[in-house]
């Protein structure tokens, strides 16, 4: 069985959790663009950073969003809440979308940047597990009882 109220709360944690996975991922690749740390404020600097980061998260959302609701699918279906396991499947969605995006590579077959499409997808996967994975599956109801949840 399944609970009605919190498998509506828990569609709402999965859609801003991904809209907040697609931000930090943007937001972490648009800042290795910009060199802001300095010792005087840069506010300029900042805002093409943050202006950046939006236009990114477009792109990757679009690229990803069919992948990473797979995935979110399958840790509600089977209630995995591990990080482990969120944190790891938002660095492969991040890997495999860069070596396919273009396949030539480099000298030793890997194409440059992958070590930053592994830590965006890092990023991603952390906010997502924040938001929702850590939820993951709390809709469905543990036995025969329909006031018995597995709230943890």
């Amino acid at each position: 069985m399944i609970s009605g109220r919190l498998f509506v709360l828990q569609t709402v944690r999965i859609t801003a959790g991904l809209i907040l996975a697609f931000l930090a991922a943007g937001l972490f690749i648009a800042w290795g663009f910009f060199e802001v740390v300095s010792a005087q404020p840069n506010l300029a600097g900042f805002a093409a950073v943050i202006g950046t980061g939006f236009m990114v998260t477009g792109a990757i959302g679009a690229t990803s969003l069919l992948p990473a609701v797979v995935l979110a699918g399958f840790a509600e279906v089977f209630r995995w809440r591990s990080w482990v396991y969120h944190v790891g499947m938002g660095g492969a969605v991040g890997a495999v979308l860069w070596i396919v995006g273009d396949p030539s590579g480099g000298a030793d077959g890997v194409r440059p940047g992958l070590p930053v499409a592994l830590a965006s997808g890092f990023f991603a996967g952390t906010a997502y597990w924040i938001c929702a994975g850590r939820f993951a599956g709390c809709w469905r109801l543990l036995g025969s009882g329909a006031g018995v949840t597995n709230n943890d």
